[in-house]
């Protein structure tokens, strides 16, 4: 015997919703702080003094070599006419002996003796050149800079609503023939 089985599938659909949403960020605002510290320099200049002793030297005998060659030039020179004119008087004294009696003994006194000079003297005192020298201070101020980096608008993120409908199940019927031993048989075509 055969019996005719029906199955029948109803048609479904599926429905997805999402609801709208927004997000909104608002980035925060970045700061930068450039700092220069203050400064500051010394320019300095010690201060100096020259000590010209050339003056105290020549009266206590020790000359520079300038002055000691300039000093034995003069007195070369002095002691060259002074030896001249005594010469020169000498000469003269002996041209006349016959009219003075004998001038070689004054002569030869005068020539055996020393003329000493004697001088005592206040030294004259150092000429002292001062240079007063420099100290000076130069500043740099501190500075402080701040840069400010603001994005004035936020960022808006919509997500808008949106509704997805599919179908899940089409519909289908589906018709078998089993053969089954109990139950009344079918003699006909459907």
């Amino acid at each position: 015997m055969y019996s005719v089985q029906i199955k029948q599938t109803m048609a479904s659909i599926g429905i997805e919703t999402q609801r709208a949403r927004f997000e909104i960020q608002n980035p925060r605002p970045h700061l930068k702080i450039i700092q220069n510290k203050a400064q500051f320099k010394i320019h300095k200049r010690l201060p100096k003094f020259k000590m010209i002793q050339e003056n105290h030297l020549v009266s206590s005998g020790r000359l520079t070599n300038m002055a000691f060659s300039l000093e034995r030039f003069q007195k070369a020179r002095e002691m060259t006419l002074e030896a001249i004119g005594r010469i020169a008087s000498e000469g003269d004294a002996l041209m006349r002996i016959e009219n003075k009696g004998n001038p070689i003994p004054e002569l030869a006194i005068q020539n055996s003796q020393d003329n000493v000079e004697i001088n005592v003297g206040i030294p004259p005192q150092n000429k002292i050149e001062w240079d007063e020298g420099q100290f000076e201070l130069e500043w740099s101020e501190q500075e402080l800079k701040m840069d400010w980096y603001i994005e004035h608008k936020p960022k808006i993120i919509v997500h808008p609503h949106s509704i997805k409908i599919y179908v899940k199940n089409k519909p289908s019927i589906e018709i078998s023939v089993k053969e089954n031993k109990k139950g009344l048989k079918v003699d006909k075509k459907i």
